[in-house]
């Protein structure tokens, strides 16, 4: 390959570092709210810049949550943090805003090139669909149950639930 198309290569290569700032970038000329590199909280929760993002319409397990397996238990809450981390921490991310999840915290529905996030989130099976708020992502749960995904794999308490049992 000539070194002339190697540089060029490079160069756009390097471009999202050199446009990145770390703070959250205003997108809406192209239909988004906010956009930039993600800093994963837990499995629902993130920031971009110094936004702090809840994932619109789903609930993953908690940080310290515990599933069970063929009768052992397993962090379940540890591995939806690992899946949504994995799935966002290389990319760019871009947000709509849906509303507010509490004092400085921003709901929103998030996408990595074309990708929902909820949506893969759930359809893995790292996150339940929040029937409460929408119900965007209740296909993706019950095909993510039917084949058994992620938390489906055995049994989990619902997030939800598990909040008002451990406050």
């Amino acid at each position: 390959m000539p070194s002339f198309v190697k540089t060029v290569l490079f160069l756009f290569s390097c471009l999202p570092a050199f446009v990145s700032s770390g703070e959250a970038q205003d997108r809406k000329d192209f239909g988004f709210d906010f956009s930039g590199k993600a800093r994963v909280i837990d499995g629902d929760t993130l920031y971009i810049g110094s936004v702090k993002v809840r994932i619109f319409g789903i609930d993953a397990p908690e940080a310290g949550q515990t599933c069970t397996h063929e009768g052992k238990s397993w962090n379940c809450g540890q591995e939806a943090t690992f899946a949504l981390t994995y799935m966002v921490s290389p990319h760019w991310i871009e947000c709509k805003k849906r509303g507010s999840a509490g004092p400085g915290v921003v709901l929103a529905t998030c996408y990595t090139g074309p990708y929902d996030v909820a949506a893969k989130m759930v359809s893995e099976g790292w996150a339940l669909s929040l029937r409460s708020a929408s119900l965007d992502y209740a296909d993706e749960e019950t095909a993510a149950r039917r084949a058994r995904k992620g938390v489906w794999r055995g049994t989990v308490v619902p997030p939800w639930v598990r909040r008002t049992q451990h406050p």
